[in-house]
């Protein structure tokens, strides 16, 4: 199931999908990247796309996209920022909205970027400038 250990954290790139159907467990193809302290997002095409954490080389902003009808991963356009430990949300336009997380450097974040999966861009939320979040946030996650 991981693919390295460092310092007792364990890289995942492995990745293992439940067949509600069949109710059991499968193996799907790796990332490309091991990560940890990422977050994942369903999108409305029902493809994950899996975001941001860290591993043994820092803390990361790329980005990898799911396909479960074939089973692999592809990489995609990275965020402008390093984070982990953000929040995520798809938006009713089908936008995805990432907010806070941390970074090295700066410690939490109050940026926020918006990915676009038809055009595979990240853009920083346009708003953030004059208005950014009002409190830091990491380790934030949302709950249905």
């Amino acid at each position: 199931m991981s693919d390295k250990k460092n310092l007792n954290t364990v890289y995942l790139k492995r990745i293992h999908r439940h067949n509600y159907f069949y109710l059991g467990w499968s193996d799907t193809s790796s990332m490309h990247i091991e990560r940890y302290e990422s977050i994942s997002a369903v999108l409305t095409n029902g493809k994950v796309l899996m975001i941001g954490g860290a591993n043994n080389r820092g803390i990361l902003n790329s980005t990898e996209l799911h396909d479960p009808l074939s089973g692999t991963w592809t990489i995609v356009n990275s965020m402008n920022d390093i984070r982990f430990l953000q929040a995520v949300s798809v938006l009713l336009d089908r936008i995805v909205l990432v907010t806070g997380g941390e970074d090295a450097c700066v410690g939490p974040l109050n940026t926020s970027e918006l990915y676009d999966p038809s055009t595979n861009m990240w853009t920083t939320d346009s708003t953030q400038s004059d208005k950014p979040l009002k409190i830091t946030r990491y380790n934030q996650f949302k709950f249905r």
